[in-house]
């Protein structure tokens, strides 16, 4: 834990408006005089340094490579130069790409004051009993484990309703001091903790409260369930700064890149961040961080982000990560269960929708239950929901989802936010002007399932072959479309194009020599896309 010094207890203790005004100050302060860089291609540190030291006739110490891959460095300058010097100096220098400062985040929760529910008014209100009916969560059509990174300030591994989803790494040796799967972390088992270097978490209230609402177990006899009742939870704790925020981010990001590439035999099918934090400001300050989520969303994982606990428009304002410009960020904001924003962060730009928070009941640690509000429970709704909707009994999801991991996490959030419940609280406040409808959600993604209107597959014969298959489909329109067939490695065997207004509704393709297994096939042009299925003997 972090001492809190008796000045930051005072500053607490004075009125809302003199903390708004002083907030900046206290970002400031707690950046520990700090940038976050990311260098272009084929520059080194050790050039920024000198430049530095000419420039300002002080020294710039490289503390870390925050991800050596994408050339992210974190530096430290002398406590005698100010951000407003600092940063506009290096954003003009030819070998930076990216410049932010090293900015603290506060994990918004609100600890209401009300009694406790006697049941989960939450999971009732967004529908989800209706989709338990279908899939529960856990594993995709195709049988790969769904899991949520919960990015948080720790987590109470040993508590009873969590220990059976959480996630743990199968090519890590725990304890063994060695980084058996060459990822950069030493085991890495159960997550990791970026204060300690380790896979030990703090048992922090707030992230066992966050991962009991992404996936409390279900349906064990024992305690509350999550939105889903099998998920796994990848645990991450200690990212306080923005440093480590990006940095857990690309660690996500390669584990679910390895997942994709080695056909699930390496890293983790993570579908979902939660990130039940923030700060105020202006996104064009936190480049590395918003470019991230593009990073994530391009190997298949959506981020679920908490806006404000203050009553602000972040369109106005700024807010971090609400106002993020990325395709793969829902941003979420605070509803109780009279379907009433709370004292939460609006903006019918930036936050997508509301999901039920002040209080939801969850786990808490030391093994109990608990009340828990805010944003920081809001959001958990959501990336619960996303995982829940990969679960969903739907071949083509299932295959796209590796196939198309961004193309497929943009699905799942289009249906997200075309399915929410119009509230009047929520309109003009949020683009959607919704709140999470899991059953919707999940019956507009089912109803896509086997693609959309008349574009369909109508047979596939013989299925399973040895030699030649004929492909026969439908088309709703006369534009070029596409046809490719994978192999279940995702290596691409055949590739063929119908041309605008052409009246092909068939195509023979030869499999000899393609060896026994799956193959999967893809019909597809910019607006539609279905796929199936055929065995190769």
């Amino acid at each position: 834990m972090r001492t809190i010094s008796c000045l930051l207890l005072y500053l607490a203790s004075l009125s809302f408006i003199w903390a708004q005004e002083g907030a900046a100050e206290l970002a400031e302060a707690s950046a520990r005089f700090e940038v976050l860089v990311q260098l272009k291609a084929n520059q080194q540190p050790k050039d920024l340094l000198q430049a530095f030291q000419q420039n300002f006739q002080s020294p710039l110490r490289l503390k870390r490579a925050v991800v050596a891959s994408r050339n992210i460095y974190l530096f430290q300058y002398p406590t005698t130069l100010e951000a407003s010097q600092v940063l506009p100096w290096m954003k003009k220098q030819k070998s930076v790409a990216f410049v932010q400062k090293n900015a603290k985040v506060e994990y918004r929760n609100t600890i209401p004051n009300d009694p406790l529910y006697g049941n989960q008014w939450n999971m009732d209100i967004i529908k989800a009993p209706a989709v338990w009916d279908r899939s529960t969560g856990g594993k995709t059509a195709n049988g790969d484990d769904i899991v949520v990174a919960v990015i948080d300030s720790g987590c109470q591994l040993a508590h009873d309703d969590l220990q059976a989803n959480l996630w743990k790494n199968k090519a890590e040796t725990p304890g063994d001091g060695i980084d058996n799967d060459n990822n950069g972390y030493i085991d890495d088992y159960q997550g990791w903790n970026t204060d300690n270097l380790t896979d030990e978490h703090p048992e922090s209230f707030h992230g066992t409260a966050v991962a009991g609402i992404v996936g409390a177990k279900g349906d064990n006899n024992l305690g509350v369930t999550g939105v889903n009742w099998d998920v796994k939870l990848l645990n991450i704790s200690g990212a306080n700064f923005s440093d480590e925020i990006v940095e857990m981010y690309y660690y996500i990001a390669d584990l679910r890149r390895a997942y994709n590439q080695s056909n699930g035999q390496k890293g983790a099918f993570v579908v979902a961040t939660n990130s039940s934090f923030g700060l105020t400001g202006d996104p064009a300050d936190y480049p590395l961080w918003c470019n991230a989520y593009d990073t994530l969303g391009l190997v298949g994982v959506l981020n679920a982000g908490a806006t404000t606990n203050a009553d602000l428009n972040v369109d106005e304002i700024g807010d971090m990560p609400s106002s993020c410009q990325s395709d793969f960020l829902i941003t979420v904001t605070d509803t109780d269960q009279n379907d009433e924003r709370q004292f939460s962060g609006y903006g019918k730009k930036n936050v997508d929708l509301g999901a039920p928070g002040s209080p939801s009941y969850t786990v808490n640690q030391n093994n109990g239950y608990a009340n828990f509000g805010g944003t920081s429970a809001a959001t958990p709704h959501v990336a619960g929901a996303i995982a829940l909707l990969y679960s969903m009994p739907c071949d083509e999801l299932a295959t796209n989802a590796l196939l198309n991991p961004a193309g497929t996490a943009l699905k799942i959030k289009r249906h997200i936010l075309n399915g929410t419940d119009l509230l009047a609280s929520l309109k003009d406040k949020t683009s959607t002007g919704g709140r999470l409808n899991l059953e919707k959600a999940a019956a507009g993604l089912m109803n896509s399932c086997n693609g959309v209107g008349a574009l369909k597959f109508l047979n596939t014969f013989p299925n399973p072959t040895n030699g030649l298959i004929n492909l026969s489909f439908q088309r709703p329109d006369n534009t070029a479309y596409t046809i490719t067939v994978y192999n279940s490695l995702g290596q691409l065997m055949d590739l063929a194009i119908i041309p605008a207004n052409s009246n092909q509704s068939e195509l023979t393709i030869n499999t000899a020599g393609w060896g026994q297994g799956i193959y999967f096939v893809m019909l597809e042009n910019i607006n539609d896309r279905i796929s199936t299925k055929f065995m190769v003997y």
